[in-house]
């Protein structure tokens, strides 16, 4: 037992470790060697692949390697796509999976200015996360968030704030009104009424997510830094 452990699992689990604690390089190469030895063992489309996959394209973000990263993901999502359990519990699993791995796919896509490309993906994440945790999870506002930055950069200004308030809402319920994710999605709403010319109820809103962000992260911490100066900005 100890030694399939030590042969099929240990590399990844490593490399896991040292993805979070920042050491990317060694990370990387404990999770190339992880995803050779289940290559080996069952071949370049199994299942088990798809995990190592997305934590090496996690890991290929952090060293800035995009391409290599889509890459992986994509033969990631291919992977889950094939995939067809047969248990109930397994098969949601594996929905659960490839939604996430597109909400990967979206990220990068937003980065290379596919928005199109990225909104695909973020829909289908949405469904998918809709379908197995109800319309009220933080994995359906953290989403709704997601597609408000984007049409936001689109200009679809009206979409962008239902997006964001829809967001609001579910975080408010299910995570609390001090939550730096409730945070996020105030601020997402000041700079659409920024943008309508709606100055007081941005300033407002502003407000309310440097509040927040301030309490839960600190006065210096980048995301409060940014959202104040925004605020400033729109006074």
């Amino acid at each position: 037992m100890y030694e399939y452990y030590r042969k099929h699992y240990l590399p990844n689990n490593m490399a896991i470790s040292l993805y979070c604690r920042g050491n990317f390089d060694v990370a990387k190469r404990y999770c190339e060697q992880a995803l050779a030895i289940k290559e080996k063992a069952h071949g370049e489309n199994h299942p088990s692949l798809a995990s190592t996959l997305t934590n090496l394209a996690n890991i290929l973000i952090a060293q800035n390697d995009l391409k290599a990263a889509m890459e992986c993901y994509q033969k990631a999502l291919a992977i889950k796509k094939q995939e067809k359990p047969d248990k109930p519990e397994d098969m949601a699993q594996c929905e659960q999976d490839t939604a996430d791995i597109q909400v990967g796919i979206a990220g990068l896509l937003f980065y290379q200015k596919d928005h199109l490309g990225a909104q695909k993906h973020y829909e289908h994440a949405l469904v998918t996360y809709k379908k197995l945790h109800g319309e009220t999870h933080p994995k359906v506002a953290a989403i709704l968030t997601s597609m408000g930055v984007l049409m936001q950069n689109r200009g679809d200004l009206t979409g962008a704030m239902s997006s964001y308030t829809q967001a609001l809402g579910i975080q408010q319920q299910t995570l609390g009104d001090q939550h730096p994710n409730v945070a996020r999605s105030l601020w997402g709403i000041g700079a659409i009424q920024f943008m309508q010319k709606k100055f007081a109820e941005s300033v407002e809103s502003y407000e309310q997510a440097c509040e927040i962000l301030s309490l839960r992260l600190g006065k210096q911490h980048p995301e409060t830094v940014a959202c104040t100066r925004e605020m400033t900005s729109a006074r």
